[in-house]
């Protein structure tokens, strides 16, 4: 399950910082989600991409 990190963790093996997005296995998932420091990240987000149009003028 990917999940985005509301805070920075780091263990033994690992170290993540607030606002990464990792994958894990479902259960550490369900885990951290439960302790408030994660949250599930659904589906594929693209990025948003910039408006390209130009503002109307009078004239």
């Amino acid at each position: 399950m990917k999940v985005k990190l509301k805070t920075s963790l780091s263990g033994l093996d690992f170290s993540y910082k607030k606002g990464e997005e990792v994958e894990l296995e479902d259960k550490k998932a369900k885990e951290w989600i439960e302790a408030g420091v994660a949250t599930e990240v659904k589906g594929k987000e693209q990025p948003k991409k910039a408006s390209t149009t130009k503002p109307k003028t009078d004239g």
